[in-house]
């Protein structure tokens, strides 16, 4: 079973599973993995050719509907959801996948002559990957509980914490290459350059800087959404400037990534937290 949810920029839904009544959906064309561009160069002393880049192609979605009586009203109706040009929002749910994919309405068409109308509705993604709709956040410290029961306090007092200098953490960001958001915490010092780096890859990326305590740095390595923040108190100033030149922007391949951080002092004062909405080929 699944379920298939609309939503248009104004924040209207068309739940299908709430309007049976209305309509069918006989079919949905474009749901797995989207097609590859491969760009090769012939070899001229050997056989077979050279790749020189390759990438995943926008995905093509085609809803096939069947509208039910009275069918010139709930015809009317779906324009609303599927305007020629309109962004919206594909929500999908089945057993296995809770996702949704942004698009552009390509087309409408369905004959208006026909005693059945079952129109067809194409619709174009840009980002051809389905994402998850909740977020998975892995939050580490550099800090080593050494508290445990029972115990006792000698005079001299006894260590709640150690800090171990660098730590490693294993995130799964699903089956696509991503960015990821990253948050950066100055707790209870200061934090001089910090740095992450996903081993998996080998990015790293530095920020040439040193934290307050309670300052937070948030780095945002999506496609398209690149940026870097500085949050102090109430206050959000852009960091980008503060980027150590060189650096890379942190990518994850599919499955998972082993991330590491440390930084020039005060790596014992570092709270990381790791933001990914895992993306998947298909559904």
């Amino acid at each position: 079973m699944f379920n298939l949810i609309v939503e248009t920029q104004n924040g209207e839904r068309l739940d299908f599973s709430q309007v049976r009544d209305k309509y069918d959906i006989l079919s949905v064309d474009g749901l797995t993995s989207p097609d590859t561009n491969i760009n090769t160069s012939s070899l001229y002393y050997t056989d077979g050719c050279l790749v020189n880049s390759m990438r995943a192609e926008k995905r093509n979605i085609v809803i096939n509907l069947n509208i039910k009586s009275p069918i010139e009203t709930n015809r009317l109706e779906l324009y609303k959801f599927f305007a020629c040009k309109a962004k919206i929002t594909l929500y999908w749910t089945n057993d296995s996948r809770d996702v949704y994919i942004k698009g552009i309405i390509e087309k409408f068409e369905t004959n208006l002559f026909d005693k059945v109308q079952q129109p067809q509705i194409s619709i174009i993604c840009p980002q051809p990957y389905f994402i998850s709709t909740t977020e998975d956040v892995i939050g580490f410290t550099d800090n080593e509980s050494l508290f445990e029961f029972p115990f006792s306090i000698p005079d001299m007092g006894i260590t709640m914490g150690e800090g171990k200098g660098r730590i490693s953490q294993l995130v799964d960001v699903g089956e696509a290459n991503t960015g990821i958001i990253v948050k950066i915490t100055a707790v209870g010092g200061a934090v001089t350059n910090p740095s992450i780096t996903n081993r998996t890859t080998g990015d790293t990326f530095t920020i040439n800087y040193t934290m307050s305590a309670n300052q937070q740095i948030v780095i945002n390595s999506n496609a398209g959404e690149k940026s870097i923040y500085l949050y102090t108190e109430s206050s959000k100033k852009n960091f980008l400037s503060k980027r150590k030149y060189g650096t890379k922007w942190i990518t994850c391949v599919p499955g998972y990534n082993d991330f590491y951080y440390t930084a020039e002092s005060g790596s014992a004062n570092m709270q990381v937290e790791f933001i990914v909405n895992k993306k998947y080929q298909g559904v």
